[in-house]
């Protein structure tokens, strides 16, 4: 089994060194680093080809033009030639062991299951988010993120063909998308086996898509309205979480050109989403006043 461990970058030329590293320290090199470089104008390349010349890794490095996160990982899924995808972002690190760890699992796996999903752990050790209820447990991203409430990021091994089948959209002139939007789509057809094991650490960076995801949103409003669209249309998610999806779509909604009447059918013209547009003024209004205190 072949694994590639997909890292999309723009602009990290000094970080790629850290999860270079990681990677050299694995106990497992059944992989090849994925390398997708999204426009980056720093020295990224130079780092990158010093990497290949040492010749311990297999690494494939492609550079695109800078077209925002999602678009790397279409263009990773496509290039992928392992079974399955691991994406690490350039800002972060594995465990010594993490590719041995993914492998023992996968192997175990029934062929209908989409893969496996680890936990992420900070620098310090310390869990990101709160523990499972389950050590492991074959179930969807809609019962772990909306039913048991554990909206915090994963990280997965994922088959390539799924990937591929999922592409991102392509909306002209944005950026960013949630990466919740195409888990999201493949959990209406596809479980994954949860562990609740840190295999990965993270760093949340000040200049990083977590850390900016209002202003992104705002940016790429069309992913955003289609997140939250698809979330309250959906019938296994809770009445809560399609409230606050109502709230939100009209929140990064109102950045979007298309008319009133359009937006309201992306929530099949109910009369619910209606009575929330009110609250979702309110959300750019605290926006607003958050981002002229900071």
């Amino acid at each position: 089994m072949l694994i590639s461990v997909f890292t999309p970058t723009y602009n990290r030329s000094n970080l790629l060194p850290d999860l270079y590293q990681s990677l050299l320290r694995q106990t497992s090199r059944n992989f090849e680093w994925l390398i997708v470089d999204d426009g980056s104008t720093d020295d990224t390349s130079i780092i990158v080809q010093n990497f290949i010349k040492e010749n311990i890794l297999k690494i494939n490095y492609i550079k695109v033009n800078n077209g925002g996160k999602h678009r790397a990982i279409n263009i990773g899924a496509d290039n992928s030639i392992g079974e399955y995808i691991f994406i690490v972002d350039s800002d972060d690190i594995l465990e010594y062991n993490a590719i041995e760890i993914g492998e023992k699992y996968l192997t175990a796996i029934d062929s209908n299951l989409a893969g496996v999903v680890f936990r992420l752990k900070y620098k310090d050790g310390s869990l990101v988010g709160e523990k499972l209820p389950f050590e492991e447990k074959i179930t969807s991203y809609f019962d772990v993120r909306y039913n048991l409430g554990y909206n915090v990021d994963f990280k997965e091994f994922t088959r390539t063909e799924i990937l591929r089948n999922y592409k991102y959209p392509d909306y002209e002139n944005e950026k960013f998308c949630s990466e919740a939007l195409v888990w999201n789509r493949i959990s209406e057809d596809y479980d994954f086996l949860f562990v609740d094991k840190a295999i990965y650490i993270c760093e949340y960076l000040q200049e990083g898509l977590s850390a900016n995801i209002i202003l992104n949103r705002r940016k790429s409003s069309s992913y955003a309205m289609d997140v939250y669209a698809e979330l309250y249309n959906n019938k296994k998610v809770p009445l809560k979480t399609k409230l606050k999806s109502l709230i939100n779509f009209w929140r990064f909604g109102w950045y979007n050109n298309k008319s009133f009447k359009s937006k309201w059918k992306l929530l099949q013209y109910n009369i619910l989403p209606l009575m929330l547009y009110p609250v979702g003024c309110l959300m750019i209004l605290k926006d607003e006043l958050e981002m002229k205190n900071k």
